[in-house]
């Protein structure tokens, strides 16, 4: 057996297998025969995460065996990969082998394989994002103003923990002492990121690009317009799926 440590090191490594396997289940159920290039990267995953691991013997630790047993199936059935490309039974073995070593290593379904020749479709119908323009009476820096605020609310339904990576721009109407409209925009920062766990709901202030936090002193008669709003959604391999985020209805 390997040792807790190995196990670990091997645990760090499933999304490595699962993204290119993902894609391959996607190609197979797309077409006849799964595209070449999408067994390739499997196999190609596959022993990399085997040398990366192996590697580890080699320092002070001592952390794996050489090599690591708990990849064994795995690494076999990508040497039969090279050879023979799996058809649609072969596929759902070669998910099954992957499942068996995520429980090895002790996280199982961590990277859950959509089994779907469009996984997107698949994710998207499980999951919700919206957003609201949201005010409270009162704000610290305009006396008699008030606190706006724009919140995404990410709805998963699915069995799986999801997360999104936003973006976006608004209109602040009589922002701070301000008299003028200002465009105000977020996105590629590490605070424009919302997640659900399985069956969550919750809701996320976003943060556009003024002052330190997303609630923005206004005027009694201030406004915020939300111009545009995109995501892109993770949740496992089906990651990097454009999602809608739309405004909260009611």
């Amino acid at each position: 057996m390997d040792s807790p440590r190995c196990l670990v090191r091997q645990r760090h490594e499933i999304g490595s297998i699962g993204a290119p396997l993902q894609r391959l289940v996607a190609s197979g159920l797309a077409q006849p025969r799964p595209d070449d290039a999408a067994v390739e990267r499997v196999a190609a995953a596959v022993h990399k995460v085997d040398e990366r691991v192996r590697a580890y013997q080699f320092d002070e630790h001592g952390l794996c065996r050489h090599p690591p047993v708990a990849l064994d199936p795995l690494r076999m059935a990508a040497g039969v990969l090279e050879v023979r490309p799996p058809a649609r039974r072969g596929l759902r073995h070669l998910v099954s082998l992957f499942e068996q070593w995520e429980q090895r290593v002790g996280r199982p379904h961590s990277w859950p394989i959509v089994f779907a020749a469009h996984p997107c479709t698949h994710v998207r119908e499980r999951v919700t994002a919206t957003y609201a323009v949201r005010y409270r009476p009162g704000s610290k820096f305009v006396p008699g103003g008030k606190t706006g605020w724009v919140e995404i609310r990410l709805e998963n339904r699915s069995g799986v923990g999801v997360a999104i990576e936003h973006w976006g721009s608004l209109l602040a109407r009589g922002l701070a002492s301000a008299a003028t409209t200002q465009r105000l925009t977020w996105g590629a920062s590490s605070a424009d990121y919302a997640e659900a766990g399985a069956g969550a709901t919750t809701r996320t202030t976003v943060y556009p690009a003024w002052g330190p936090s997303g609630e923005l002193p206004l005027q009694p008669w201030g406004s915020l317009e939300v111009l545009d709003f995109g995501a892109t959604l993770y949740a496992g391999p089906s990651s990097l799926c454009p999602i809608d985020v739309n405004p909260l209805s009611g």
